[in-house]
């Protein structure tokens, strides 16, 4: 069991039995808060003893997690164009960059 905190508040948001993350890494964490929180999980980060924790990380000892919500950048029209040309290549990765970085989900595209 470990405790996850609001980062800016330190109010407490969640106990986590680690039991139910199948591979104990920071990204099926950050699913779980998602969806417990409904908040998208590309918006969530999280930081143990003040570093940010990497979605691939599989953390040895979790005890307590500091979790920060990033807020939407505005609109950027080149990450814009980056994120079509990420989906039109099905660059998984490159995607999943994209996603993580804190712009709103919606874009205008071309018109």
């Amino acid at each position: 069991m470990f405790h996850v905190y609001l980062a800016v508040t330190g109010e407490a948001i969640a106990v986590v039995d680690q039991t139910i993350l199948a591979h104990g890494s920071v990204k099926e964490l950050k699913q779980y808060l998602a969806e417990l929180l409904g908040i998208p999980r590309f918006r969530l980060r999280l930081l143990q003893k003040n570093c940010c924790l990497l979605e691939d990380e599989l953390p040895n000892v979790l005890e307590e997690v500091q979790l920060l919500v990033m807020q939407y950048l505005s609109r950027d029209a080149e990450q814009e164009k980056g994120l079509m040309l990420a989906c039109e290549r099905r660059d998984v990765a490159l995607l999943e960059w994209y996603l993580n970085q804190p712009q709103a989900p919606t874009f205008e595209g071309e018109k």
